[in-house]
């Protein structure tokens, strides 16, 4: 059983290392209706990396247009009553994109985790094989941001330099967990997948 003091330390150490990851963040630049797709991988890995809610990227990301993507953003805001993440990106690569480039980007920016890690990768890689004009670092940002939230964080501190090593990486934090949880069952609900890495919540008795 892990005690109190170490549980303390590994939220302590945690939490250094998610202050550490935003700490390495690029600054977002402004739309300017080039290159769109880098564009919008680097919208995705600031989400992650800040846990922006979904239904507030569309306007969030709305302050980082230059005029005249703000203005086609507004036209699109006007076709449509309500204008999702999924929608915008869509929109926004079939405009400003070549059209001839095929749906599955959508998809796999969309993508998230459901199952257990190796089916995921099983999947990811489905529709990561049809898509190639993602330069390879940003394969890596793409595969982590799909991942589960208590995942993201334990294989981004790593920096994988190759899809085979954060798929690696993924499966070994999976396992590590899945351990945790069969080694103190009552610490975990059945069926919820916590990572023993990140803080978590602690209750307060008055």
């Amino acid at each position: 059983m892990i005690s109190k003091l170490e549980d303390m330390k590994l939220q302590s150490y945690s939490h250094f290392k998610i202050e550490l990851l935003k700490s390495r963040k690029s600054k977002m630049r402004k739309f300017d209706g080039k290159d769109p797709v880098n564009w919008i991988l680097q919208t995705k890995k600031y989400f992650d990396l800040h846990g922006v809610p979904l239904l507030q990227k569309v306007c969030f990301v709305s302050n980082y247009l230059e005029l005249n993507q703000f203005l086609w953003y507004k036209w699109l805001c006007s076709r449509k009553p309500l204008v999702m993440w999924s929608i915008f990106i869509e929109e926004m690569i079939t405009h400003y994109e070549d059209t001839k480039r095929n749906p599955f980007f959508s998809q796999l920016i969309n993508l998230k985790q459901k199952g257990s890690m190796e089916e995921h990768i099983e999947y990811f890689q489905k529709l990561n094989r049809r898509v190639n004009y993602i330069p390879v670092k940003q394969r890596i940002d793409v595969f982590i941001g799909t991942l589960k939230d208590n995942f993201q964080n334990e294989v981004r501190f790593w920096e994988p330099d190759s899809l085979e090593e954060a798929f690696e990486l993924a499966r070994k934090i999976e396992s590590e967990i899945m351990e945790t949880m069969n080694s103190t069952p009552h610490k975990y609900k059945h069926g919820s997948v916590v990572s023993p890495f990140l803080p978590q919540p602690i209750r307060v008795t008055p």
